[in-house]
């Protein structure tokens, strides 16, 4: 476990942080699950070699896919 102390909630949402930081994500380029986080934010696809920006545990974050539909214009 990491650094979390004082109480059940905050270390099972520790573990649930890391464990999606941790987790092999598909490649946006290819689509093969081999995309690994190399620093705060900054994943790399270990197949095609894509770099690219995302969140700081997850490739993807909720605001980003957000923004990224309203500027292709797409509607869901």
């Amino acid at each position: 476990m990491g650094t979390s102390r004082y109480g059940v909630k905050i270390r099972k949402q520790e573990t649930a942080v890391l464990k999606e930081k941790n987790k092999r994500h598909p490649c946006p380029r290819c689509g093969k699950p081999s995309v690994k986080r190399e620093g705060h934010a900054r994943w790399v696809c270990r197949s095609c070699g894509r770099e690219f920006a995302g969140g700081a545990y997850s490739p993807q974050t909720e605001t980003g896919v957000a923004a990224r539909k309203a500027l292709s214009g797409k509607k869901e």
